[in-house]
């Protein structure tokens, strides 16, 4: 129970807040039992290094909780604080139980919404969500500068929906260094013709995939050759196709006329 609690090995509280009973999954638990016995010096391993080991992924456990708009599933999982190296729980909404009835349609959710509750581990090769999660938390993020690089709140919210609703779904479990250029090219020309995008909100797409995979290279997540980054090779026109037109003062004038709106008549004067 010590092992739980501490959050060394995976276990599921159930209960109130003391937390006297614990759920543990047989599968995981005989996962951390058939980790490799010896490490890289031939000693044995400790406990600790296999909790590490399981720790990298965690699939989290849901609950529901009472919030402004209804009971909301709420998925839990724990995490390292960086302050004292602590493993401590953090939670983050799903959605009302109204709109997932089940927990099966919730872990769905949690599927589609592609929550990272996991550490990505850059020694393996990275997908493009790793790169994504990395660079969130660290350029859109508490942690970002200010002064190398200053973002208004309107721009790092815009990027963020960009990468949820976007480049995520798409792109996400693709391994990063195996993305080529014509895909994203073809990807965006399919995009603009199926939802009628415009010019400016396509290239917007682009240069927030490709500040993800410069954030990889600078971090050294995946190596800095030109080639590693296959945005440098898309092409995409950044200029509107919209056109405006040039009314003349009388066509503005009869524009306005027939415009459904009460106007005053002092609006109409001379």
């Amino acid at each position: 129970m010590e092992l739980a609690r501490h959050g060394a090995i995976p276990a599921y509280p159930l209960g109130g807040i003391q937390r006297r009973l614990w759920r543990f999954r047989i599968s995981e638990l005989a996962r951390l039992g058939s980790l490799a016995e010896y490490n890289a010096s031939g000693s044995l391993t400790c406990l600790e290094e296999k909790s590490e080991m399981a720790q990298r992924h965690q699939r989290g456990w849901l609950k529901k909780e009472r919030r402004k708009d209804g009971e909301t599933w709420m998925l839990f999982f724990r995490t390292t604080r960086e302050s004292d190296g602590k493993r401590v729980e953090q939670k983050v909404a799903v959605g009302t139980v109204h709109d997932l009835p089940t927990k099966a349609s919730a872990w769905a959710e949690v599927e589609r919404q592609q929550i990272q509750i996991n550490k990505p581990d850059f020694r393996k090769r990275a997908t493009f969500a790793d790169l994504a999660q990395h660079y969130q938390p660290h350029e859109l993020g508490e942690r970002r500068s200010a002064i190398v690089d200053p973002k208004a709140h309107t721009t790092i919210a815009g990027y963020k929906r960009v990468l949820r609703n976007r480049l995520l779904p798409r792109w996400g479990k693709r391994f990063a260094l195996s993305i080529q250029p014509l895909e994203v090219e073809e990807w965006l020309s399919a995009v603009k013709d199926e939802q009628r995008l415009e010019n400016p909100t396509l290239d917007k797409m682009r240069r927030v995939m490709s500040l993800v995979y410069k954030h990889g290279q600078r971090n050294g997540l995946i190596p800095r050759r030109d080639e590693c980054n296959p945005l440098r090779f898309v092409r995409c026109k950044t200029i509107s196709s919209y056109e405006a037109v040039i009314l003349s003062p009388e066509q503005a004038f009869a524009v306005l006329v027939d415009l459904p709106i009460c106007f005053p008549r002092s609006f109409f004067k001379s």
